[in-house]
């Protein structure tokens, strides 16, 4: 009887011990000020790839991965744009500025996880927590790319419509 008791409450404590980091992400991601600057939204189903959920872990990942794509991006738009140096800074992305979108999928050729990321500095509603963000133009206020979460590299990042 003891021994069942002592099984008992161990298999409660080991069930009550799920790590956050591989839980599912929330769908708001809030900043320090407490504002809400990520919003994990599910991806339309196409052909190809799979809609799946963020875990915590992974929405730290993408975070640290962030960064590196925005300035690589930086450093492609000035090679881009070296006959025309006076556009340049006007296309410059300073990530702190933007709110995010992550659109995460499987791969289905690959079986790889991926994450569509819109990030965008104006917003004048609640619409961006809802549905994707979709401009004309925009310029440096609105960036798009992706990220692969099983390799952790990232391509296709670009402004819209740069000039």
């Amino acid at each position: 009887m003891f021994k069942s008791k002592i099984i008992i409450i161990l298999l409660f404590l080991l069930i009550g011990c799920n790590d956050r980091g591989t839980q599912k992400s929330d769908t708001f991601i809030k900043n320090s000020k407490g504002e809400i600057y990520i919003v994990i939204l599910e991806t339309i189903q196409q052909e190809g790839i799979k809609p799946t959920y963020l875990t915590n872990d992974e929405v730290e990942t993408l975070n640290k991965i962030l960064p590196k794509a925005v300035k690589q991006m930086n450093l492609d738009l000035k090679k881009m744009f070296k006959d025309f140096p006076s556009k340049w800074p006007n296309l410059v992305v300073n990530l702190n500025n933007y709110k995010r979108q992550y659109f995460p999928y499987i791969i289905n050729k690959t079986g790889e996880k991926e994450v569509y990321i819109n990030c965008f500095c104006q917003v004048n509603n609640d619409y961006w927590k809802t549905k994707e963000v979709m401009v004309l133009g925009g310029g440096n206020c609105f960036f798009y790319g992706k990220i692969n979460l099983n390799t952790g590299k990232f391509h296709d990042f670009m402004i819209n419509a740069p000039l």
